[in-house]
């Protein structure tokens, strides 16, 4: 339950599930305040420290999108890379 209530929150995912009174009651009391750019800010600094951790989510995509030359392994790199004879 918490992921649909924090992607109605983050990027708006089923938001025209709420009533739009509830929505901008909620946005009255809690405005967002810069929240996509302080949002972007905090992942793309926590990929830039910790790049591995990005591999196969969708912190990948925040990499790609945001940093500059950013790469991310995919399946076929890693499995290809794997220590074990076929």
């Amino acid at each position: 339950m918490v992921h649909l209530g924090a992607s109605a929150d983050v990027m708006g995912m089923r938001i025209a599930d709420i009533s739009p009174e509830i929505v901008e009651q909620v946005l009255e009391a809690y405005p967002r305040l810069g929240f996509n750019a302080s949002m972007t800010e905090l992942l793309v600094s926590q990929v830039k420290q910790k790049p591995q951790v990005a591999a196969f989510s969708w912190l990948a995509e925040v990499g790609r999108g945001c940093i500059h030359g950013f790469t991310s392994p995919n399946w076929q790199v890693v499995l290809d890379g794997s220590p074990f004879a076929e």
